[in-house]
């Protein structure tokens, strides 16, 4: 299996699944049995990296860890991505999920203008205020797993890209509004942490090969904390395919 180069970059609840023997059909997540196994170890820190699951060449999947920085309100992003969803999808499903946006004003005369200060807050995490705006979005919901569940041609694939992890941050915007004789000066919010995947211990993603035949398999993963929490590093331990 190849794994190449770094690219430039520009949660969910569990699938509760019983842990009885796997059939013809299923696989258990950690059983190496009839497993094609590629044991990697290796930090995402920073970078993206591309994964040639099937070793024709083609680039079938891409993780990307970005961030300018990990100082404190330095956006983060974490995302996995299929690249060839004709041949593979990751188990999970796509579903509607609300944003919230919670805005609140304080205004200041000066001189001849009103100055509108603006603390707004997009939240992934639940309404902050019964009042708060509703942006209704759609994305893939993919179930992290632990050792022994089962993973069958059953289960929902999709294709797409779904975050692995994305932190809270804020910042000021450097642009101004002017409405009339007020100007609005925002600071931004964003809180993502609900939907994070599980810190400091690995868990399983399930996918589907279904090129020339389904061959069902798994990426086992860790999200390392960092800065206290804060940000995350991924480590990739392994992928595994049926035989």
């Amino acid at each position: 299996m190849a794994l190449a180069a770094v690219c430039i970059m520009p949660s969910c609840e569990k699938d509760p699944k019983p842990s009885d023997e796997p059939t013809i059909n299923q696989i258990a997540f950690g059983n190496y049995e009839s497993m094609n196994v590629v044991t990697y170890d290796s930090i995402i820190d920073n970078k993206c990296i591309y994964l040639d699951i099937d070793n024709d060449g083609v680039k079938d999947f891409s993780i990307d860890n970005h961030y300018d920085s990990l100082a404190d309100n330095c956006p983060q992003v974490i995302v996995f991505l299929c690249l060839q969803p004709s041949k593979f999808s990751f188990q999970g499903k796509i579903a509607e999920k609300v944003v919230y946006l919670h805005c609140e004003y304080n205004y200041v005369d000066d001189f001849d203008k009103v100055k509108a200060f603006a603390n707004c807050t997009y939240s992934n995490c639940g309404k902050i205020a019964d009042n708060d705006e509703e942006e209704h979005q759609n994305e893939l919901l993919v179930y992290p797993h632990e050792a022994n569940e089962l993973l069958g041609l059953d289960d929902e694939f999709s294709g797409s890209q779904f975050f692995l992890f994305r932190n809270d941050y804020s910042f000021q915007d450097s642009n101004w509004y002017e409405d009339g004789d007020t100007i609005y000066i925002y600071t931004m919010s964003y809180i993502y942490h609900c939907d994070n995947f599980p810190i400091d211990t690995p868990f399983y993603i399930g996918f589907l090969s279904s090129e020339k035949r389904n061959q069902l398999g798994w990426f086992k993963l860790i999200l390392h904390s960092v800065n206290e929490g804060k940000n995350a590093n991924l480590e990739l331990i392994e992928v595994a395919i049926q035989e």
